[in-house]
């Protein structure tokens, strides 16, 4: 059966999920949460979840779904061995360097990879399968039929979404608060830029901004696809909010094991349009689910939630008349059979399925004058308000004569009570160390610091071209047409770059251009930012090529499907190198990596450089030197949103413009063969200006990116690079290199 997994920001809003009927609720704690500004659970609370979620027969996934940085690391231990010590039941993460502590400090605790992994097929599945993740979060973009493709190839459990807010961007893969508004996404404190209106060409809308998630008419076909887990969206609502919107899916969840989906017609439509009216922007639809992008996808119009849509402990029963939502704590039954003589100390035995305790109290003393009757006993044993257990069955032998006082019973009943909780907790109960490896190092992450040091970095490189010498870094390039590479390939320049990324549309007809212009340097294969199922035969042949090809030296890898292909695939003398949105913000994601086969890390684009000291692996780190960041990553198409595809039309224009209320222009990119966009930075990352700081760092590389600049701009901005001095500050941004990101 699927299981129903529900939010919960709040302890009321764990204890409104559960009432409701939610199998599992998911919930973040103080720290490490995607949702940092949700009231989330105290230390305290979450040790409370836990244990009740035990008795219940029930689950609680945290959230540890943040991109965490070097000096935070150390604080993962401490925070979550007191919740694995209870039983935690999995924890969801999106920091590969998480998942690699996590597997060798907690090895008995479930990891769950995060939707903000952006998993997009199985190669990413099995990437993460390998790891020892139990349960993959896929990326909310992919259809219902690559579900079921990827769910007959692969016994990794998978989590959906049934029910919520969309993303404009891939998960995971947006820097658009970050960058705009200082605020990451990737760090729980999204301020959705995707939510303001943007002027395509027609006037301002509201183009990025995604309809609501609402599946209850298809569920079947969900519940069909062999899906694990159905998950609501909404950390961030009501309690009201979670119990609503689980109780209406755990009605229909039912009803289809029942077989009696289809007779409950009448109920139907009453029941979606109270789910409509839980926190929906307007027009609420199916979200990827059976279209890959287009208008309909999109809210177009204001993006704030309907005016009569956010509950506040009330919603209509369908007659106009509005009921107060109760949230109760969820309970289980439970059986007592008791035993009152007098002389005899009293016994109350407890039974909730195979688990039986049994307590005794104080001697039942000879009543002197009204003596305790058996059914006010049953009534006093019975009062189990306030704890997770209902009275089922109580049964109870007590003697004509015999007296115990209300207190007595009280104490009996409430010392039953916690035994037969403790006999249900008991079996999840674990003990740090408990199935680790002996040869693991304890506590080897958080050592980044002492990792960057000249003896463990890269030795300064001398770089010798006709006009300049310049000591370390590396130069490398990256390039999205031919009239950019011929420009840098001026024999100015094309002596200083070490490594050329090449598109792999472009690789035939650049690899000849690079080969006779830059002779000394090496050619690489640049992989899709996304690779989806139908992708992979694609990705397959260009890995291939590059097996191949003697000229070709690797291949620069941008997803975890492509890291799954090139573990499968390249050989093993063709180094790899991951780009930016494969994030190492602290030296055990580096680790990860580097002990996985790869040569050179980009460095992520939200570390300032004291962190990036901190990071450590300088010497094998490459860093964007100039060049317009991908703020966002979308199976969403601008052009499509418009009403036209370009998709297989050649000699089309691939990049497309929107227009911010600050009449800043920003460029997006279609990759039409792989059907993705890339939303683009207005203004191009710059460090020209901070290299003596980058030598100083150690940093191996650094990398120009041109994306939509001509020919002629290339030649000025390399002119700079290597002579003329940085570009003016008012036309470029150094990102986070000084600053730090929320």
């Amino acid at each position: 059966m699927v299981e129903l997994l529900s939010p919960a920001g709040t302890y009321e809003g764990f204890l409104a999920a559960l009432s409701a009927g939610a199998d599992a609720v998911y919930a973040g704690g103080q720290c490490f949460s995607a949702r940092a500004y949700a009231g989330n659970l105290s230390d305290a609370e979450l040790l409370s979840a836990i244990e009740t979620t035990h008795i219940l027969g029930k689950k609680l996934y945290l959230t540890l779904n943040t991109l965490c940085k070097e000096r935070e690391f150390k604080d993962i231990y401490d925070y979550l061995a007191p919740l694995y010590e209870r039983g935690l039941s999995g924890v969801i993460v999106q920091d590969i360097g998480i998942v690699r502590y996590l597997r060798k400090e907690f090895p008995l605790l479930p990891v769950h990879a995060s939707t903000q992994m952006s998993i997009c097929g199985i190669e990413g599945i099995n990437y993460m399968r390998d790891l020892g993740v139990s349960r993959v979060v896929p990326a909310r973009e992919l259809t219902l039929e690559e579900i079921k493709n990827i769910r007959n190839m692969t016994d990794v459990e998978l989590e959906c979404f049934i029910h919520g807010a969309m993303c404009y961007s891939y998960s995971g893969q947006c820097l658009f608060s970050s960058f705009l508004g200082g605020r990451s996404g990737n760090r729980g404190r999204c301020a959705q830029p995707c939510r303001l209106p943007y002027d395509m060409g027609s006037g301002f809308k509201y183009p990025l901004s995604m309809k609501d998630m609402c599946t209850l008419d298809v569920l079947d076909k969900l519940i069909e696809a062999g899906i694990s887990s159905f998950k609501i969206e909404g950390r961030m609502k009501k309690p009201e909010y979670t119990m609503t919107v689980t109780k209406i899916y755990r009605k229909y969840i039912d009803l289809y094991y029942s077989g009696k989906l289809d007779t409950d017609v009448s109920e139907f439509k009453k029941d979606y349009e109270l789910l409509t009216r839980q926190y929906v922007r307007g027009e609420a639809g199916t979200g990827y689910y059976f279209k890959r992008n287009g208008r309909d996808l999109i809210s177009m119009t204001a993006s704030s939630y309907n005016a009569d849509s956010e509950i506040s402990g009330v919603t209509e029963n369908g007659t106009g008349v509005k009921d107060e939502i109760k949230i109760t704590p969820a309970t289980i039954s439970v059986d007592m059979d008791g035993y009152f003589k007098a002389g005899e100390n009293a016994v109350l035995i407890l039974s909730r399925g195979e688990n039986s305790v049994t307590v005794t109290g104080g001697l039942c003393q000879k009543a002197k004058k009204a003596p305790m009757d058996a059914q006010r006993i049953i009534k006093q044993l019975s009062k189990t308000g306030g704890t997770c257990f209902c009275a089922g069955a109580v049964r109870i032998e007590a003697g004509e004569d015999v007296f115990i006082s209300v207190g007595e019973l009280n104490d009996l009943r409430r010392k039953g009570l916690e035994a037969l909780a403790a006999s249900l907790i008991t079996p999840y109960l674990r003990k740090t160390g408990e199935g680790r490896p002996e040869s693991v190092e304890d506590k080897d992450e958080g050592e980044g610091i002492a990792e960057h040091t000249p003896e463990n970095n890269m030795d300064t490189v001398d770089h010798i071209g006709e006009n300049v010498k310049v000591n370390g870094p590396e130069y490398t390039l990256c390039f999205e047409t031919t009239e950019q590479l011929l420009a840098a390939l001026n024999e100015k320049y094309a002596g200083y770059f070490k490594r050329i990324y090449v598109e792999a549309s472009l690789l035939e007809s650049a690899k000849d251009l690079i080969l006779s212009g830059a002779p000394g340097a090496e050619i690489y294969a640049a992989l899709p930012y996304v690779i989806r199922n139908d992708d992979m035969g694609t990705v397959e042949n260009i890995i291939r090529q590059v097996n191949e090809d003697p000229d070709i030296m690797g291949v620069l890898v941008r997803s975890y499907e492509g890291l799954g292909l090139c573990n499968r695939l390249l050989d093993g003398d063709k180094p790899v190198v991951t780009d930016a949105g494969l994030y190492t913000l602290n030296s055990s994601a580096c680790r990860h990596f580097l002990e996985g086969g790869a040569a050179v890390l980009t460095l992520p684009l939200e570390l300032n450089i004291h962190e990036i000291r901190e990071r450590g692996h300088l010497g094998e780190s490459e860093l964007l030197y100039y060049g317009r960041i991908n703020m966002m990553l979308s199976a969403g198409c601008i052009e499509k949103t418009k009403g036209s595809c370009h998709r297989g039309k050649d000699g089309e224009n691939k990049v497309s413009y929107i227009t911010d209320r600050y009449k800043q222009k920003l460029p997006v990119i279609r990759d039409c063969e792989f059907c993705y966009n890339r939303v683009l930075n207005p203004k191009p990352l710059c460090l020209f200006s901070e290299l003596d700081a980058i030598r100083n760092s150690k940093i191996g590389a650094v990398r120009f990116h041109f994306t939509i600049e001509s020919g002629n701009e290339v030649s000025e901005i390399l002119s700079r690079a290597f002579g003329d001095g940085p570009l003016k500050t008012a036309d470029h941004t150094k990102g986070h290199f000084r600053k730090s990101v929320l």
